[in-house]
């Protein structure tokens, strides 16, 4: 019995595919993607009528398998339409890059020499370049009030958010995260992107002019 459940616990870290061949050698019907808590609930309950080990292994396959469903659904990956530092499309999917806040698409900023430029451009050209031709992961199960997926994003190993906060691009957006103040820390003290000038924080821009 030792052995068997020790072959069972290998088949769930090993896949989905494994996880719905063991459900299925004791004649369970694997959850479906959008499954509700209550008939999760009713599953687990089912199950302990099983006794020691063998009831242990099977409600750490029914919730093993309910995550791994679960972090596949909230993956969004394709090729994006960037819209600005910190906005992007992938197919149907409007997507906010979680923690952070670039300056706006027609936001100005000084250079260090107190001219002008637009630092909205420079944000979006520097996602631009870090994207490529790649295409973009992006995770996240979150939808704010504008119907936008927030989410962190990759292309290829690079993490977007972080990497955009790291080239000056943009800041971390410290009113819903704090992942990102290292970076941007960083960032200020390189005086890479518009820390080399002089700028006003994207969320201040946004709130003088509505």
């Amino acid at each position: 019995m030792q052995a068997h459940n020790q072959g069972l616990a290998h088949g769930v870290v090993c896949g989905s595919g494994n996880v719905l061949r063991d459900f299925e050698a004791f004649g369970l019907h694997a959850p479906q993607h959008g499954v509700l808590l209550d008939d999760v609930h009713a599953r687990l309950e089912a199950m302990t009528e099983g006794t020691g080990t063998m009831r242990n292994m099977l409600i750490i396959m029914v919730l093993i398998f309910i995550f791994v469903i679960a972090g596949a659904a909230d993956a969004l990956t394709g090729a994006p339409r960037i819209v600005d530092g910190d906005t992007i499309w992938i197919g149907e999917s409007k997507i906010r890059l979680h923690g952070i806040d670039a300056p706006e698409a027609r936001q100005e900023c000084l250079r260090g020499d107190g001219t002008a430029y637009h630092c909205g451009q420079g944000s979006t050209n520097a996602l631009r370049a870090l994207v490529g031709s790649q295409p973009v992961r992006c995770e996240g199960n979150t939808i704010d009030r504008y119907k936008r997926l927030i989410a962190v994003c990759y292309a290829g190993s690079i993490n977007l958010n972080a990497e955009v906060v790291r080239q000056g691009w943009a800041l971390a957006y410290r009113r819903y995260s704090k992942d990102y103040v290292s970076v941007e820390m960083e960032a200020q003290e390189a005086r890479r992107g518009i820390w080399a000038g002089s700028f006003e924080a994207p969320w201040k821009w946004r709130q003088h002019r509505r």
